[in-house]
């Protein structure tokens, strides 16, 4: 069962984010590795995709909130 953007296994009671968003979100770091500079916005594109993807992640949010607070 899908929702909001996650898919959800009610049997297994697991949680995944699809292949596809997967995807995106690599893209997206793959673009930000070679960069010395970027906009905040960019910046804070990144980190919502990977926001979104860490509710998955058993402590996920951990690194994340790092992130965030590096934001000016």
């Amino acid at each position: 069962m899908t929702f909001l953007g996650k898919e959800y296994n009610t049997a297994l009671i697991t949680v995944r984010i699809p292949a596809d968003k997967l995807e995106e979100t690599y893209i997206l770091l793959l673009s930000f590795r070679d960069r010395t500079r970027f906009s905040k916005r960019a910046l804070q594109k990144l980190i919502g995709k990977l926001a979104f993807v860490s509710e998955c992640v058993r402590s996920g949010r951990l690194f994340i909130s790092r992130m965030l607070c590096t934001l000016p």
